[in-house]
């Protein structure tokens, strides 16, 4: 045993493995959750969705791409089963761009195979196009989609799904012939952004103090 390591010593660690291991813990904690809440509570199966989608999606708008995959590969198997065909997919389109957004475009093109989307609704349709960089038939999609109300304009500003399309050069003209109005992309820094912000000027100005201290 280390003589170094005794009782109520606080034991370092990098934040490499800090951040590792909480996902390690985030992910099983989650599945375990999730699996038992579907065998013990099958009649909440669309708020189980609900939650999943939900989850899952957070963990994409903060860019843990590769957490999000892991689960979303363990509750897309065929064994799970779901509230509805739309719920299946929009967890399918959800892990593609898991991939995606990682530079692995092999296993984005792999995942989308998994589904005959030619039968599927035009947002569906979309989001494939969008992940195949697709663009002529992104904006025919586009100005299909101007006539469904359940689909909103504010989509293109809020989705991760459509961060690429946004910088197309294109985008913003298709946008303004489909709904009339300049279409403004405002960019919104979250509250977990900001706070890693300050938390990183925070490190720096302690660093900058000990060197000068030095």
């Amino acid at each position: 045993m280390d003589p170094n390591i005794r009782a109520v010593k606080d034991l370092g660690v990098s934040k490499k493995y800090f951040e590792n291991a909480y996902m390690c813990l985030y992910e099983i904690g989650f599945k375990l959750a999730h699996v038992i809440w579907r065998k013990l509570q099958k009649e909440e199966i669309a708020k189980i969705d609900s939650n999943l989608i939900e989850r899952t999606y957070d963990l994409i708008v903060g860019g843990d791409y590769e957490i999000a995959a892991r689960i979303l590969e363990f509750f897309t198997q065929s064994d799970i089963p779901h509230e509805n065909d739309s719920n299946f997919r929009v967890l399918m389109i959800n892990l593609a761009q898991s991939y995606k957004w990682r530079k692995n475009e092999s296993k984005t093109k792999e995942v989308l195979s998994r589904c005959d989307w030619s039968a599927s609704e035009d947002r569906f349709q979309l989001a494939v196009m969008v992940l195949q960089d697709k663009w002529d038939e992104v904006y025919r999609i586009m100005r299909r989609l101007k006539h469904d109300n359940s689909f909103q304009k504010s989509n293109y500003k809020e989705w991760p799904l459509f961060k690429k399309l946004r910088e197309e050069p294109d985008f913003l003209e298709v946008c303004q012939k489909c709904y009339g109005e300049t279409f403004r992309i405002e960019e919104e820094v979250s509250e977990w952004k900001r706070e890693s912000a300050d938390d990183k000027d925070s490190t720096k100005s302690a660093d900058s103090s000990a060197s000068e201290s030095a």
